[in-house]
Order: structure tokens, then sequence, then C-alpha cells
């Protein structure tokens, strides 16, 4: 099992540097051409699809390698985290996207707010979270997000609940967690932010683990051993 997968990994990264530079060469090609001051009807439309097309493969395989360096198990930079100053880095990015959704957001971290793990992996996990959380917001209500931390049987738990459009776990379940997957159609993505989120958790040594009804919401439960 363990050769399998040092195959795969071989593989992935000799796919994903074999193909950065003819990607990179599609993107200049098409750069050079679009600098053209005359061209044929309809070609410049072709030709925007095409670096655009260029563009999204360019950006799949950075995900690709990102996806494989947590992977390959590189030694992970542990320190003291604080779930709510990174919670905050988030907020402030995201700051436009929650005043447009109107949302709030609670939190309760009486348990604790300190955890031990890679910080820039925490940074990413919150903000895959936070985001999801307003992407998928219901349009019935204004979004309220729950942030709390929680000690349960030799644990450190991270609980992050929002009360969106939710997902349905019989139907979905099986495939959340998965590469490229996506569920809700009328929002925009591309379906990594999940797969990367528990890659992340469990690189640290944590799971995580979902419950969602359909039109009530969401919670993601991180838990790490104490």
């Amino acid at each position: 099992m363990t050769k399998h997968n040092d195959q795969l990994e071989q593989f992935g990264y000799i796919a994903s540097h074999n193909l950065r530079s003819p990607v990179g060469r599609i993107i200049g090609l098409t750069s050079l051409v679009k600098m053209e001051q005359s061209l044929p009807e309809g070609v410049e439309d072709i030709i925007n699809r095409l670096q655009e097309s260029a563009y999204d493969l360019d950006e799949i395989i950075s995900d690709l390698n990102t996806i494989l360096e947590i992977r390959k198990g590189a030694q992970l930079k542990l320190e003291v985290v604080d779930v709510n100053r990174k919670l905050e880095k988030a907020k402030a990015i995201l700051s436009e996207s929650l005043k447009e959704s109107h949302g709030t957001i609670e939190t309760d971290f009486d348990a604790g707010k300190e955890v031990t793990g890679e910080k820039v992996y925490f940074e990413s996990i919150i903000y895959n979270l936070l985001s999801n959380a307003i992407k998928y917001r219901s349009e019935e209500r204004p979004l309220h997000i729950s942030v709390r931390t929680k000690k349960s049987n030799g644990h450190f738990q991270i609980i992050f609940s929002d009360n969106g459009i939710g997902v349905d776990l019989d139907k979905f379940g099986g495939k959340l967690f998965s590469l490229y997957q996506r569920f809700h159609i009328h929002v925009e993505g591309k379906g990594l932010g999940l797969f990367l989120t528990k890659t992340q958790v469990e690189s640290m040594g944590g799971t995580i683990e979902i419950k969602s009804e359909v039109n009530v919401g969401t919670t993601f439960i991180i838990s790490f051993p104490l």
C-alpha cells in the first residue's frame, strides 16, 4: 500500500511539473496573439476562452502540487495556534462577503482557544469553512455562524456551525470530502476546499466530521488529541 501511494505521488509530481511548462507557454502565446491590432471576427473570443481554460488548468496543477506537498508528509512547523486570532483574520479577508450576506458570527472559546499545529494550515482550514458558510447560506434567513471549542473524550474540538442550505448526507455523504466534488451547482467553486481541509486536518493528526440537514444547516467537528 505504501509503495502504491509513493508511486501515485511520484506520478502526480511528474504530471504536474511536466504540465506546468506547456500551460505557461499557452498562456504566453495567447497573450501575444491578443496584442495583435486586428483579429478576424470571432477569433478574439476563441483566444479569450482558450486563455481562460489555460488559467483554469494552471490553477488545478497548482492545487495538485499543494495537496501532494501535504501528503508527502513534509516536516510540519508545529506551534501553538490561537483559533480566535485565525478566525479574526479570516473574517477580515471575507468582510465584504459577510457584510453582503448580513452574516453574524457567535463564538465560545470557554474550553480554550489554543491548539498545537501548523499555523498556515489552520488559517486555510478556518478560511475555507467560513467561506463555505457564506457561499452556501440560505436566502430565507440571515446567515448565522457559530464557532466554539470543546474538550471531549481526550480531544480538543473546534465546532463550526451555520444555518445555511445544508447538504443531503444520505445522497452525498460519501463524496463530500472528495477532490473536485460539488453539490450545489448554483454557487461558483472548484470543489477543492473540503478536500484540502480534510487533508490538512489529518496531516496534523486530527479528524473532521460533518453533520448536516437540508435547509437547516451544517456543522463541522474538527478533533485533535489533547
